[in-house]
């Protein structure tokens, strides 16, 4: 199977050389009526809308870009858009003879089908959280390919053409929940702590992490599979820090440059958790034996399912709505006939 995750981001209008006064996204039209709309969710719909079905491709990057199929519900609005690289040739072989199967050409594009949801959060009376201020959006990335630059331009270009006063900010909406994300695993798979040097013969690093026993190294990375008291010690150590508000690289060597911990957490999911940073871009690897697959790929069920997981650690509060989706959204239409 590829390697398939979520990456969310959050947009925000403000108006121009004026940061500070974000715009209440479900009320547009007390900002800037030159927009032309009123909540933002309209302008996502129109944006998909006056693309959907069509061929569109990136001459500079010589990427494809195709809006397959989305569905709209209140403030949610999730689907597909499907992607390929063009400009060489390739030959398709199967994998399990070797023999050629297929020969593209440069003007031949193999298209990916990647997810994304549009959402304006709303509390559990119904009114917009915190203002209106933030769209929050999800893209699928499989295999580090994504849509992420080719939504940004387009989505910006498509609402600022009117206006001339509104600024859009397209950006990663990260986490300062590192250590709640180590203590609230279900199993810790492996640490990997990257060191600033190659040890020499020496010198020992057996704490590392200032009170658990790493053991020796000769190399610049150390990879450990931890039995039950080093994973017992590490949640210690993390339990204390953020009881105390510190930060994590003061209880390491000055050989260390980033502790990594591998954890697994309900459902199977998988996880890497940077603990030397004060937050990190939040994403969610999709992996675990709940996700179901067609054709390779992530069934729609399970990726709304999951993107509903996500979106409820980005808010973290019970007074946020979960997002409502709705009717069923195809990946691909496939042609019979091809």
């Amino acid at each position: 199977m590829p390697s398939e995750k979520l990456v969310p981001y959050k947009i925000e209008l403000y108006e121009k050389y004026d940061p500070e006064q974000k715009y209440d996204l479900s009320n547009l039209s007390s900002h800037d009526p030159s927009i032309g709309y009123d909540h933002i969710i309209d302008v996502v719909e129109d944006f998909l809308s006056n693309l959907e079905g069509r061929n569109l491709r990136d001459p500079s990057a010589e990427k494809t870009f195709i809006v397959e199929d989305f569905e709209r519900n209140g403030n949610v609005i999730d689907g597909y858009i499907s992607t390929g690289n063009y400009g060489y040739e390739s030959l398709i072989r199967n994998v399990e003879t070797g023999d050629p199967t297929y020969e593209k050409d440069e003007m031949e594009a193999e298209q990916l089908p990647f997810y994304f949801m549009f959402y304006l959060p709303q509390t559990v009376e119904g009114e917009p959280y915190r203002g209106g201020t933030r769209l929050v959006i999800i893209l699928e990335q499989i295999n580090r390919m994504g849509i992420k630059g080719q939504v940004k331009s387009r989505f910006e270009q498509f609402l600022t053409t009117s206006s001339d006063d509104t600024t859009v900010k397209f950006r990663p909406i990260y986490t300062e929940r590192i250590y709640e994300k180590l203590l609230e695993a279900d199993f810790l798979n492996r640490i990997d702590i990257d060191l600033n040097k190659i040890p020499g013969d020496d010198e020992r690093r057996s704490e590392l992490i200032h009170g658990i026993d790493s053991g020796d190294t000769k190399s610049q990375t150390i990879v450990l599979h931890p039995d039950d008291d080093f994973a017992d010690g590490l949640r210690e150590v993390v339990g204390r820090l953020k009881e105390e508000e510190r930060e994590f690289a003061e209880v390491v060597s000055e050989e260390v440059e980033e502790v990594r911990a591998k954890v697994v957490n309900s459902g199977g999911r998988q996880e890497t958790i940077p603990l030397m940073k004060n937050k990190v871009a939040m994403r969610r690897d999709l992996s675990g034996d709940e996700l179901q697959y067609s054709n390779g790929l992530l069934t729609t069920g399970s990726l709304r399912r999951e993107a509903d997981g996500l979106f409820t650690d980005l808010m973290h509060s019970e007074l946020v709505e979960s997002p409502e989706f709705g009717d069923d959204i195809q990946p691909l239409e496939f042609d019979d006939e091809i």
